[in-house]
């Protein structure tokens, strides 16, 4: 069954990110964070390549120093991220290493293409196996 799951790769798995731009307010990605699933905001650049993250953790920290002015004081400039083409054993990996739960996607120019969760790859699993998880 595990060579099964070697076949299936991250891009079968992604879930819809939600994203804005170094340009947005504070307030802004609040609110995206509150609304997001995976507790993480994607920031991309005007062509759309990764240019960090902001998870509640990150927004946390930055609000707990001085008040910061804009998104690149609170986001996570070098988020650790997977291509779309890994399998989803490399992306479970990734994210038990990392301590993470999520992960965004990218394609092989760095360009955002979704987010992969571990809720997202349980469900994906579950399909294959017919039994809950």
């Amino acid at each position: 069954m595990a060579e099964e799951f070697k076949n299936i790769k991250v891009k079968k798995v992604l879930e819809k990110p939600f994203v804005n731009t170094s340009h947005a307010t504070i307030d802004e990605v609040y609110n995206q964070l509150k609304a997001s699933p995976q507790g993480m905001v994607a920031i991309v650049s005007p062509d759309e390549k990764l240019t960090g993250v902001v998870t509640n953790t990150s927004l946390a920290s930055g609000l707990m120093k001085e008040k910061p002015s804009s998104i690149d004081e609170v986001m996570q400039t070098t988020p650790i991220s997977i291509n779309q083409e890994v399998n989803i054993g490399e992306a479970i990996r990734v994210m038990n290493d990392s301590r993470v739960d999520q992960l965004p996607v990218v394609d092989e120019e760095n360009k955002l293409v979704g987010i992969i969760s571990r809720e997202g790859v349980r469900r994906e699993l579950n399909k294959h196996l017919k039994i809950k998880l």
